[in-house]
């Protein structure tokens, strides 16, 4: 399925990026506010990182 949406032209995102994006919508809608996704990416990615160590 993976291949035949990359030959179709769409972009697989991994579930860090499916958890900022929803997190950052949630945020939007609840303060009108453009929410910061990159800030919002390093710190889900700095937290994992963490919890590996």
């Amino acid at each position: 399925m993976l291949k035949d949406a990359a030959k179709a032209g769409a972009v697989a995102i991994d579930g860090v990026m499916m958890l900022v994006y929803q997190g950052a919508k949630a945020l939007e809608i609840w303060t009108g506010r453009r929410a910061p996704i990159d800030v919002m990416e390093k710190a889900v990615r700095e937290g994992l990182k963490a919890r590996e160590r």
